[in-house]
């Protein structure tokens, strides 16, 4: 089976562009790891398509090349934050909630008409005064991801980054995760991998395993 991991720079993290097979230093590489370890026997090919600074806009761009062509049997999505991000100063490119959602709803009516499964994590950030404030703006994003996950029939998990990452940072502290406010550190890699395993490791026992 082929599982395809597609967002922005939180998923691409550097990956090569050369070499196609490469998964990138980011949270896709844990999540392999992890899920080849509980599935030694099976044969799971790992594609990563993230591209830095993608908003939904270039996620419906992408939808032909990098999504339909790849011709996964799962997909997982992060992605959101830049459209927070680059609607304030000075990239002022404003996605507004109803781009967002119409975006969104492309890319999964699109991998539903397909049968595809998907699995969506939502974006996280974490205050530092060096970016713009828009945490807010993210909120309302989230919001509508949430309730996107709970009406697709596709959509199989839905990991709520943001809530966990806040109660990490209760005891841990907002840079254990990041040192930048949105993009993770190697813990904060890690951390996502894990839990993005964790919810596909059912998923993939049912649904592709079964004996």
């Amino acid at each position: 089976m082929l599982l395809l991991f597609q967002g922005d720079s939180v998923t691409d993290a550097g990956r090569s562009r050369e070499d196609l097979s490469d998964l990138g230093p980011g949270y896709p590489k844990y999540t392999a790891a992890l899920l080849r370890e509980a599935f030694p026997a099976e044969k799971i090919e790992f594609v990563n398509r993230g591209v830095s600074g993608d908003r939904t806009e270039q996620l419906v761009a992408r939808l032909e090349p990098d999504f339909l062509a790849v011709k996964p049997d799962l997909v997982t999505i992060l992605v959101g934050v830049n459209d927070s991000w680059h609607s304030c100063p000075p990239t002022n490119i404003v996605t507004t909630d109803e781009q967002f959602e119409r975006n969104y709803r492309t890319v999964l009516d699109a991998l539903a008409a397909r049968s595809i499964p998907v699995v969506m994590l939502e974006p996280f950030c974490m205050p530092n005064p060096a970016i713009p404030d828009f945490r807010a703006d993210l909120l309302r994003r989230n919001d509508t991801e949430r309730r996107l996950a709970r009406e697709y029939g596709n959509v199989l998990a839905y990991i709520p980054l943001d809530g966990l990452a806040y109660a990490d940072a209760a005891t841990h502290g907002t840079t254990h995760l990041t040192d930048d406010g949105v993009h993770p550190n190697e813990a904060g890699r890690a951390w996502i991998g894990g839990l993005l395993a964790d919810a596909l490791k059912p998923i993939l026992r049912t649904r592709f395993f079964a004996k």
